[in-house]
């Protein structure tokens, strides 16, 4: 038996009810020569009792870890290290997939040459008859072939495209996970920063009106006020010194992460105050933000920033917070 042309990874944590429509998803998929691997984050349900009841599919690898990793990138990366497929595509455990995904994605590498194929992005909750369209936003030409690099600025500051469902070259996939630093792999939001590397890697990148679809899940890591403050500080960091280095200092990239840094610590003063979090955890968070914030020259953005939030950036924190929640309180009247 050859390898596969695809290898579909799935990181798994918790997921027991919403593990058996992913894998069906993929069951029911019209392009068939695929393998699936699913690395277990340690799951502490059911899940690894429900992946053991696909072991029989020849097609399905089964993947345990006893620690958990605390994100995806990890296991992810451990399923990416055992994939033998061209190319490798990447779905969450609590999302679907359109039955014509990888067909799609397939007729794009074979007509387009395509490094990166990326279908559309729909949202969820709990049934996908209820679907709504999400990326790439319609202003956004989607019907040309690009250069990955020139889609970067596309995923800073707001998401014009997606990236998510996507299938890209292996070696591509591999070579991007080599640009991660060990202490950006710890971040909850280490795959957005994988997604810009795997972009600049890509010198052709193709558009699929297929469908990927993203679950509404209440329940992700992302909920978690702390972590998500500081891996956004330490993301929103190293994009800085990404688009420094990819595109120089002057240029639009670097600009659009440099705005998103500052609206992210911005945002960051309500989402602490609204928190609930221990005086100790939430006084080390305030000066995690603080010496970010003085640490970041805004001068190349101030133009784009409205007065209010110009004026809110110079205040000490406490006043920061307290401008913060007023004009918050008179945007919701």
């Amino acid at each position: 038996m050859g390898s596969p042309f695809f290898s579909i990874i799935i990181p798994a944590y918790n997921v027991a009810d919403f593990i058996r429509g992913t894998i069906s998803a993929i069951l029911s998929q019209s392009f068939t020569d695929w393998e699936l691997i699913i690395a277990d984050d340690a799951s502490t349900d059911s899940t690894p009792e429900i992946l053991d009841s696909f072991r029989h599919d020849e097609r399905i690898k089964i993947l345990l870890s006893d620690k958990n990793s605390g994100n995806p990138f990890i296991p992810r990366k451990k399923a990416s290290d055992v994939a033998s497929g061209q190319y490798i595509v990447i779905v969450d455990a609590d999302d679907l997939i359109d039955s014509t995904l990888l067909a799609r994605i397939f007729e794009a590498i074979m007509n387009e040459k395509a490094d990166l194929v990326i279908p559309e992005m729909w949202r969820f909750s709990d049934s996908v008859d209820e679907s709504f369209y999400i990326l790439p936003k319609k202003e956004f030409d989607s019907s040309k072939l690009y250069r990955g690099k020139e889609l970067v600025k596309f995923t800073l500051n707001g998401w014009t495209i997606p990236m998510a469902g996507f299938g890209v070259r292996r070696e591509i996939y591999k070579e991007a996970y080599l640009r991660i630093q060990k202490s950006e792999s710890d971040s909850i939001h280490a795959d957005e920063l994988l997604s810009r590397h795997l972009l600049i890697l890509s010198q052709r990148v193709r558009f699929i009106d297929s469908k990927y679809f993203y679950r509404l899940n209440r329940n992700s890591v992302t909920g978690d006020p702390a972590r998500l403050i500081r891996s956004g500080i330490s993301t929103n960091r190293s994009l800085i010194k990404l688009c420094e280095a990819e595109f120089g200092k002057n240029s639009e990239e670097y600009n659009r992460a440099l705005l998103q840094k500052t609206l992210f610590l911005l945002s960051s003063v309500l989402l602490l105050k609204n928190s609930g979090l221990p005086r100790n955890e939430k006084n080390s968070l305030i000066r995690a933000i603080e010496s970010e914030r003085l640490s970041t020259d805004i001068s190349p953005v101030k133009d784009l920033i409205s007065f209010p939030y110009r004026l809110i950036w110079r205040l000490p924190y406490k006043l920061e917070e307290q401008a913060m929640t007023l004009i918050s309180l008179i945007k919701h009247k």
